[in-house]
Formats: structure tokens, sequence, C-alpha cells
């Protein structure tokens, strides 16, 4: 047995206060279910890292419980602060570390709410076979879990709140970190047949020997390439090119793929846009094939969850190939072009909006023409929108990066740092670069697994 599982194995026995009269119970074939709550409350504080108390009384008494929460929020205050070192020390393994805790908080803020339903389930079950004692004992033992959420709860959203503060505060350590991943994506190209080499995380996931990293192919979209190139441009704080533009859009094509605000999102890829939105060069026509069906992948998908009408298509657009902006068709209680633009947003309302919209407003009419063959299609009072109310860029070379978050932020809502959007994704109301959203978004691009919803 190893160390690891010799410490797991001594605090099991341990996690009584929440779990004896549970345990003691569950022999009975009757209710598997207290057996698998007292094991997940077991497996939750392991993983939490969170201390049991000292007292072996049952019931806990309230100065012990007291106590108890007071212990885990020094605990608590002392990881919070370890993070924040983390953040600001400009170290790329520290900064991995933190970033590797966080996303197992947010693992274990969807294990505790798991929990809570369980306890309350379990004790439902109790009271309809008449174990009202049993059920009782259950539900005390959850409000002392409910005292310790709370103190996570709290943790988990300071943790949050201070990677996103940081990310606000601390752009050249965030640069600092960008350049470390940038160098260490170069040598792991170069030194590829060094046995002894081992790579940090990020650039540890580009497998082949050319440094090429693959977006794999979904129902959404095709598959996509990202090459050294692309990622240098993320890296070195530069412009960004369609390809890494593309890449994301796979990625949220894939996180937004269901419902959301009563909602049903699709993201374009840039080659749309191109083709039919900005400049529009083809007919939209084209979007069908000889049977009259929807071609783009996209929209066939979406196709299969359209039921109310409810849906926003949102899409960006390359203007004159120097900058990146983008549109949202929304069609549901109202009917808008929606324009956000780090750049611009006020005065005369810029000429490449005026033909996004028109040409949105005709694909519109076209997806309805195929969806509903047949049936008479609706003329809608249209309306172009355009928002000046949102975070925007202060140098040269941000607008990709702010694309990429306004199409995120669109995907949970209506409106940029709507109160939907996870704090981690918020935007600062401006910003001099976005060095820390560049590595968020590296994240969110390279290392599998990743959810922030």
């Amino acid at each position: 047995m190893s160390r690891n599982d010799e410490d797991r194995a001594a605090v099991v026995p341990s996690i009584t206060i929440l779990s004896r009269t549970i345990s003691t119970t569950s022999s009975d074939s009757s209710f598997p279910k207290l057996e698998i709550l007292a094991q997940n409350i077991r497996r939750w504080f392991v993983e939490a890292r969170i201390s049991l108390p000292s007292s072996s009384a049952e019931p806990l008494p309230p100065s012990e419980v007291d106590k108890w929460v007071e212990e885990i929020n020094l605990v608590y205050g002392q990881r919070a602060e370890q993070h924040w070192a983390n953040l600001v020390s400009g170290n790329l393994e520290s900064y991995l570390l933190s970033m590797r805790e966080q996303k197992q908080l947010h693992h274990l803020e969807e294990f505790r709410k798991q929990l809570a339903q369980e306890f309350q389930d379990v004790a439902v079950l109790c009271d309809a076979h008449g174990y009202s004692s049993l059920s009782s004992a259950i539900r005390d033992q959850q409000r002392i879990f409910r005292r310790v959420s709370l103190e996570f709860i709290a943790m988990n959203q300071g943790v949050e709140r201070t990677t996103h503060s940081w990310r606000d505060t601390h752009p050249q350590t965030a640069v600092v970190l960008l350049e470390q991943v940038r160098l260490e994506y170069y040598q792991t190209m170069n030194l590829k047949s060094y046995i002894g080499f081992q790579p940090f995380q990020f650039v540890s996931l580009l497998k082949s020997k050319s440094g090429c990293y693959q977006i794999p192919r979904s129902l959404w979209n095709d598959g996509h390439i990202i090459r050294p190139s692309d990622l240098d441009a993320m890296l070195a704080m530069k412009w960004l090119n369609s390809s890494l533009i593309d890449a994301f859009i796979s990625k949220l094509n894939v996180k937004f793929s269901g419902p959301h605000q009563h909602r049903n999102v699709a993201f374009f890829e840039t080659s749309f846009a191109t083709h039919y939105v900005y400049p529009g060069t083809k007919p939209h026509h084209t979007l069908t094939n000889a049977q009259g069906s929807m071609k783009y992948r996209p929209l066939k998908a979406l196709r299969d969850r359209f039921t109310d009408g409810n849906v926003t298509l949102i899409c960006p657009v390359n203007a004159s190939n120097t900058h990146w902006f983008i549109v949202a068709l929304c069609a549901g209680d109202s009917f808008t072009v929606n324009v956000m633009d780090s750049l611009h947003g006020s005065g005369p309302v810029f000429p490449p909006y005026l033909t996004a919209y028109e040409n949105l407003k005709i694909l519109w009419k076209t997806i309805l023409m195929t969806w509903f063959k047949g049936s008479e299609i609706e003329d809608r009072e249209w309306k172009l929108v355009v928002h000046s109310d949102i975070p925007r860029q202060r140098n040269n070379s941000d607008c990709g990066v702010f694309a990429l978050m306004y199409m995120m932020h669109l995907g949970y809502g209506p409106r940029i740092n709507n109160e939907c959007v996870p704090i981690s994704y918020r935007l600062p109301e401006a910003s001099d670069d976005l060095a820390g959203i560049r590595l968020l978004l590296l994240e969110e691009l390279l290392l599998e697994h990743v959810d922030l919803n």
C-alpha cells in the first residue's frame, strides 16, 4: 500500500461524525442509498482535504461544530494565501499548480451539490419507510455538512475571484508566464528525442513531431489543426489568425451544444462569415444541397434541437483582414442583429456592420425556408444593435481575444459580463492587454476535460 493509500485509509474510519449513523444502518438491503451516501461523504472529505473534528462524540455538540468550522476557515485562508502567492510568483510551475487546484475545486463543488441532493433523497426515503428517527439523524448530519459546505463555497468563490483579480491587476506577470510557456513549447519541439525532458502540462499535449495540435471533428465542426505559428500568436501577444479563432469555435460549439438560459446557440467559423456575412461573396442558396437540405454543419446540428425559435447565431467577422468583431443574430421574442466590437462602438455605424446586418437577415430567411419547406415564412421587423457598453481593447492586437471572450459570454447569456458568466471568464472594463485571459484561453484550448460552467 502506498503512502497516499495509507493516508486515505487512516482518514476513512475517522469520518464518523457525518457517516456513523448512516453506515450502521446501511446494511439493510432496502437502503443501498445509505451506504452510497456514506461512501460519498468520505470521498468528498478526502478529496477536499478537510480534516475531521478531533471529538468523537455523537452527536457532535454545537460548540465542537463551531470550533471545527473555525479550524476549516483558518486552513482555507492559508490555502487562499498560497493560491495568490503562486499567481504572483511569475513561476509557470506554481501557476499551473494553482490552476489544477482551482479546477479540482470546481469538481468538488459539483460533487458537493450532488451530496446535498443525496442527503435529501435519503432522508425522504427513510420517511417513506417509517424510519423517522433515522431520517431525523440524517437531517442533523446534513445540517453539519451544510455548515462545512458554506465555508467551502466561500473559499471556492474567493479563489475564483482572486484569479480574476490577478488577471486584471498583474498583466505583466501573465506576460512573463506566457513567455515561459512559449520557451517550453519550442524546447519541447527541439528536444522530443531527449527522454529525460519533462515539459509542462500545456505543451506536453502537443503530441506530433511537427508540434501541431488537433481539435477533433464533432457534430458541429470539421477537425482543426493548430500549428506552431498559430500558438505563437497567442503566446507572444500577437494578433490572432483565423485558424486559432476557428479552433476555439469548435470548442465553443461543443461546450454550448445544449440549451443555455432557454436559448439555442451556434457559433459559425470565420470562413462562413467571409462567404455569407461579410463581405458575403457567396449566394445564400449555396448553403443547401441539391435536395434542399442544409449543408453547413453547425446549422444541421442546430436543426435537431430547434423547437421554439429562440436561437442565437454567433459569428466572428474579420474586417479588412485586420480587425475582429462579433455579430450575433438573435431570433425569438425579438429579432436583432447585435454587434460587439472591442475597437469601435460609438459614432457613425461602421459600414461592415450594415453589410453583416443585411446578410444575416437574408441568412435567417434562408434557414427557415430550408427547415420548414412549404411553410409560409413571416417577414420580421429586424433591428441593428451596436453595443457600446462593453469592455474594450487599448492596444492593436487583442481584438481576437476580445472576440473569443464575447462569443463565450454570449454562449452563457445575451449580454457581455452577464451574471451567468463564471467569474473567471468575466472581462475587465478596460485593460492595456489581456495576457491573463490569453493564459486562460490556452487552458481552454489545450487541456482536455476542462469545463468552466
